[in-house]
């Protein structure tokens, strides 16, 4: 009784899945079972189905031969049979039920997959499986997946020209969907064939002429096909549709695109065309810019792209000399080379036109550049009482007047652009985070603390700026002589991102200075070094734990590589460049140097550091105090 009812549920799970049609992940249809079964034969059939799915498969071909011995109609029973032979691999088996599946239900394309992987996989009969495959296109040619391995199959006999006729079978089917035809386009592509795939593109981008990547794809071929002059035109061509628009639906039209223009006639054929087409040449006038710009780009494509771009502004403004716009874009353009004077005189002749500030900030970043910090103020700060706080030059005006009035020694000027505009834009808190590091400059670590604590309690959403001003906060409380507080803000910090090299190599060098828990400190900035192993901070940390341990010749390894790369920073800054931090860190870093050097006994090479880190610091009495202590002793050479 219970093996009947288990049956029958089997049985009406089967007859509900085969009602429900192919699922939508299936890689193939499903097959039915047949409605005319016989009743002692689906018994055996449902026993099968329950040996299967306890992984039994010995069992369920025996009930499946079993079933067929009393129903020998049944295309189910066959492919049933011939899958669980297939799956212990035993294909020869397998193949003759599986073309029985076939011949008894040959519109089925079921039992034909199963015979094509059997074919293909098992047996490695190619020619039968393809013929599997041909009929399947033909039962359902408006299934892609029957196609592809069809198409790989004649690949690799290198029969292209059975390729070529099954293409262009799929491709006169009636009402085929842009996914079709873009399937046989791609085919085309793959197989060598580009020149069948252009009518194809043409006519999905004739339905939907707003499909970038079409676009791309019909250039692409004429790209191959050594055609750059169509390849241009069909690039333009998909760009129009954009209104030569620079943006995420175009970005990659353009970098197909600019390639072309490197080559001989192209930028010269542009400049030539009547009417000028000035949308899309300012368009990639500004594409070469913002190339020459990024980040990314070497120093040799920075020069080609600026000048093709300077090329085009030109072009442009010999058609519309006072168009303030292209002025200012020229303007900039020498601004990021460097050509300063070049870039103010750009700057004003666009401000004879359009005063617009934007301009006049950037001929206050020529002066900045020039390190000319009086007049870039004069500048920026009639800017900044005029600009609107919520304009988007607003942020840029107070970043840049606030560093002027910082690099020209001018701090507690800063300090009050950054409250003003903490009141105008109390949204923007990093301008509070500025005005507390305009204290740490003046070393006035209370106001500093007050600063950094308030705003702490505000950042707890924005994990950047939380990671900035707990750090500014370490450092104040350090360099106030609370070492305790200083500690559990650096663990805080390091909590929330713990390779912040930055955090690490400060709480390091803290404890290494104070002389405790040198196992941490070592580790803190052995991990400092892991992020930035060439920075001469960090090696000077490192030589300090080393000291610190009394293990002075790898502490003096350190400080001499530390040495190293820092007294190659300085000489690499140019004569406008900022110094002072440079200054006092070499004056640390050659006071331990002096320090370990003393410690090995080497006098001669201890006042030689310790002189430097005078140079470096002359206010600093301490180093001085070195030397004197120095000098009263009879000098010494090196162990």
């Amino acid at each position: 009784m219970n093996r009947s009812l288990r049956r029958f549920s089997l049985f009406l799970v089967v007859m509900i899945t085969a009602c429900a049609g192919p699922s939508n992940i299936s890689v193939r249809p499903k097959g039915e079972v047949e409605s005319g079964l016989h009743l002692e034969a689906l018994a055996y059939f449902i026993d099968a189905k329950m040996m299967e799915m306890k992984g039994q498969r010995g069992a369920a071909i025996n009930a499946l031969r079993a079933a067929i011995g009393i129903d020998s109609t049944s295309a189910t029973l066959y492919g049933s049979l011939a899958r669980n032979l297939a799956a212990l691999r035993k294909y020869d088996q397998a193949i003759p039920p599986a073309r029985k599946a076939v011949r008894l239900s040959p519109l089925d394309t079921s039992h034909r997959w199963l015979l094509y992987k059997m074919l293909m996989e098992g047996i490695k009969d190619t020619v039968s499986a393809v013929e599997q495959l041909e009929a399947m296109t033909q039962l359902t040619p408006d299934d892609l997946r029957v196609f592809t391995p069809l198409l790989q199959t004649y690949k690799n006999q290198n029969r292209r020209s059975d390729i070529l006729r099954v293409l262009r079978r799929i491709s006169e089917i009636p009402g085929l969907s842009t996914r079709h035809n873009l399937f046989v386009a791609e085919n085309y592509v793959r197989h060598k064939a580009p020149r069948h795939a252009i009518p194809i593109y043409e006519k999905i981008l004739a339905e939907d002429p707003n499909q970038s990547q079409i676009w791309i794809r019909l250039g692409e071929v004429s790209l191959a096909a050594g055609d750059t002059v169509r390849a241009h035109k069909v690039f333009r061509a998909g760009l129009s549709q954009f209104q030569n628009r620079v943006d995420r639906n175009t970005s990659n039209l353009w970098r197909k695109l600019l390639p072309v223009y490197d080559l001989p006639g192209h930028l010269d054929g542009l400049l030539s065309e009547s009417p000028c087409d000035t949308s899309f040449v300012e368009s990639l006038a500004d594409i070469f810019i913002m190339v020459a710009q990024g980040r990314e780009t070497g120093l040799e494509l920075a020069q080609i792209r600026s000048q093709q771009a300077f090329v085009l502004l030109d072009h442009l403004l010999q058609i519309s000399p006072s168009d303030h716009a292209t002025l200012g874009k020229k303007a900039g353009l020498y601004l990021s080379m460097g050509n300063l004077k070049a870039a103010r005189e750009t700057y004003r002749l666009a401000i004879t036109v359009d005063p617009n500030a934007r301009y006049w900030l950037g001929i206050a970043r020529t002066y900045i550049r020039e390190r000319d910090l009086n007049q870039a103020v004069k500048i920026l700060k009639r800017l900044f009482g005029e600009a609107p706080p919520k304009s988007q030059l607003f942020p840029q005006i107070v970043t840049d007047l606030g560093w002027a009035y910082t690099a020209n020694r001018q701090v507690s000027e800063a300090r009050e652009v950054y409250r003003q505009a903490s009141i105008a834009r109390p949204e923007q808190l990093h301008y509070l985070l500025l005005m507390g590091k305009t204290y740490t400059m003046e070393k006035a670590w209370n106001e500093a603390i007050a600063v950094f604590e308030d705003l702490t309690e505000g950042v707890e959403e924005n994990s950047n700026l939380l990671r900035d001003t707990l750090y500014e906060l370490g450092h104040s409380y350090e360099r106030a002589g609370r070492f305790d507080e200083s500690v559990d803000v650096f663990l805080r910090l390091l909590a929330m991102d713990p390779e912040n090299h930055q955090a690490l190599n400060y709480l390091g060098y803290m404890l290494a200075e104070k002389g405790v828990r040198l196992n941490e400190a070592q580790d803190y900035v052995e991990r400092a070094l892991k992020g930035d192993p060439q920075n001469g901070a960090y090696l000077d940390s490192m030589g300090w734990v080393h000291y610190q341990r009394g293990r002075y010749r790898e502490a003096m390894d350190y400080l001499v590589r530390a040495l190293e790369l820092e007294e190659a920073r300085l000489r690499q800054i140019g004569p406008t460049g900022s110094t002072e931090f440079m200054h006092e860190n070499l004056a640390i870093i050659h006071d331990h140097a002096g320090d370990t050097a003393h410690a090995l006994g080497d006098a001669i090479k201890a006042r030689l550091h310790w002189k430097r880190a005078a140079e470096f610091d002359p206010k600093n009495e301490r180093i001085r105090s070195k030397l004197q202590s120095l000098n009263a002793s009879p000098p010494s050479g090196g162990q």
